[in-house]
C-alpha cells in the first residue's frame, strides 16, 4: 500500500487501506509489548532493580536497603 498512489485507482478499496494501517499499528504494538516488564533488557529484573528480590533469586530483606 505504501507504493500505491491512490487506493481507488489501483483496485483496492478504502477498507483495504485501513486494514493495512491497522495491521501496521498492531505489529508495532506487539513489538512494543514483546519486552516484558520483568525484563528491562539490561540483565536485571525489575524485582532486582527495586530491591524486592536479590540477584540470587531469594526475597530481599525489607529491613536492609542499599
Amino acid at each position: 500500500m505504501d507504493r500505491h498512489s491512490d487506493p481507488m485507482s489501483c483496485g483496492h478499496s478504502p477498507v483495504d487501506m485501513g486494514d493495512y494501517y491497522a495491521g501496521q499499528a498492531l505489529e508495532s504494538a506487539r513489538a512494543a509489548l514483546a519486552q516484558t516488564p520483568t525484563d528491562p533488557g539490561d540483565g536485571w529484573t525489575w524485582n532486582e532493580r527495586l530491591g524486592w528480590i536479590g540477584p540470587d533469586g531469594k526475597p530481599a530483606d525489607p529491613r536492609r536497603r542499599g
